[in-house]
């Protein structure tokens, strides 16, 4: 009989042997693995077997997209929230797809079984369907360019079915127009500044334009991270939603609840 190991060395040990098993130069990296071989030896080694069949769900969902430079400026380009229902995977993009169609007015995309993708609608009826929205505080996504989910479903701890549901906004053109409208303002205080050197106007205006200039473009690019937090707000509150089994209301509902809140 072996040794017995605690549960920290049999990490490192399986970590090691991972990287012992990794092909040379040269040889063939032809080698895989089965799902359930994966959740027995993990069983074997002291790992439960839902931990196991939700880390490889993880997986399969893959990275969300890194974090830019820019991210700090204007907002992140991609707001990314995971989130685990306990429900099975194609149901959860039916109910994410009735809420961001008809709750938040967006267009539904062609899809794949396990992920699909919505985009914002610019017809006039649809603009005054978000107006009345949002007097109920809803409809905060139906301005998102777009709107992408992954699903990756697993078995959970009592064997229920379990969902892990990644859901993006691509705030890439919102974002781009606020860096260069931003950037417009503090490049025409920085040609005011320039232009004293020639006498064309005097310092005192120029240093009033860059200093108006450059404070506009900070403030143009705060609304681009208050918009990703907003954006961030809403998606939590919209998986909220999911996850109690709420269904979207009408227009004319919304409507009503809005204004009775006001009226209080």
């Amino acid at each position: 009989m072996g040794q017995e190991l605690d549960r920290d060395e049999v990490e490192r040990v399986l970590e090691r042997a991972s990287g012992l098993a990794t092909p040379g130069p040269g040889e063939p990296d032809n080698e895989s693995f089965d799902e359930d071989a994966v959740v027995k030896a993990a069983l074997e080694a002291g790992i439960p077997t839902h931990a196991t069949k939700e880390a490889l769900a993880i997986e399969k969902l893959g990275e969300p997209p890194a974090p830019k430079a820019l991210d700090r400026l204007a907002g992140r380009r991609w707001v990314v929230i995971d989130r685990r229902l306990p429900i099975r995977a194609d149901d959860c993009l039916e109910i994410l797809d009735r809420w961001l169609v008809v709750g938040h007015h967006l267009r539904r995309q062609d899809g794949e079984p396990e992920a699909a993708r919505w985009s914002r609608r610019r017809d006039p009826l649809t603009s005054l369907q978000l107006r009345a929205r949002r007097i109920s505080g809803d409809g905060g996504l139906g301005t998102a360019a777009e709107v992408e989910a992954r699903v990756a479903e697993y078995e959970g701890k009592h064997g229920e079915p379990m969902t892990l549901v990644r859901v993006m906004i691509d705030r890439s053109g919102s974002r781009s127009t606020r860096l260069v409208s931003g950037g417009a303002l503090v490049g025409g205080g920085a040609t005011a500044t320039a232009l004293t050197a020639t006498g064309v106007i005097l310092v005192p205006s120029a240093a009033i334009a860059f200093g108006a200039a450059t404070l506009g473009g900070l403030v143009v690019a705060r609304t681009g991270r208050r918009n990703d937090r907003q954006l961030e707000i809403e998606l939590r509150v919209l998986l909220d939603r999911i996850g109690r089994g709420d269904s979207p209301g009408s227009v004319t509902s919304g409507l009503v609840k809005g204004i009775a809140n006001r009226r209080r």
